[in-house]
């Protein structure tokens, strides 16, 4: 993939990499959960487990989660933008997290209804959500478009021209 092309397939830096993205993620969540609750960050220790438990470590360890552990990073990283008031760089902030998320792994797009709920809920006016939704709806054709129009031999263009190996492959 991408990563590989920079880190040249090193697992140990792909690792790090990851590493550091959940430590951001980490402080990204410790800030939003700090606002609000308003509890001192001593009784936010807690999150810390929960984002580098035993089971989040092996996962850290194996360098193929990079993706998705970029797609929590970009989550925290819309949300916070979204905490900020209302303004055209943080939603430009929020909508590029969300569109790196929503290329990075197919649970990225579970940010665009996330942010919707999480902006409307902090009273950001009809129009930016019209935008985060026109946004969204934008991501999902391009993907959807990207995805069925890789050539004859694969993707969804290939699943419906060939049925029965689709289903072949499926129940194999």
């Amino acid at each position: 993939g991408l990563m590989d092309s920079h880190t040249q397939a090193n697992a140990k830096l792909d690792m790090y990499l990851t590493a550091g993205i959940m430590t951001v993620a980490l402080v990204l969540l410790i800030w939003l959960a700090r606002r609000s609750t308003g509890l001192p960050p001593l009784l936010l220790v807690p999150l810390a487990f929960l984002m580098f438990d035993w089971v989040q470590v092996e996962n850290l360890l194996w360098a193929f989660q990079l993706a998705w552990m970029l797609v929590v990073l970009c989550l925290f990283v819309s949300l916070a933008a979204f905490e900020r008031r209302p303004h055209p760089a943080w939603f430009a902030v929020a909508s590029g997290a969300a569109l790196v998320a929503s290329f990075s792994s197919l649970q990225g797009f579970l940010i665009w209804p996330v942010g919707l709920a999480y902006a409307a809920v902090l009273g950001w006016r009809h129009w930016w959500l019209a935008a985060w939704i026109g946004l969204g709806v934008l991501a999902t054709g391009a993907y959807l478009w990207g995805f069925g129009n890789l050539g004859s031999s694969s993707g969804l263009t290939y699943d419906l021209h060939h049925p029965a190996a689709t289903i072949l492959y499926l129940v194999r």
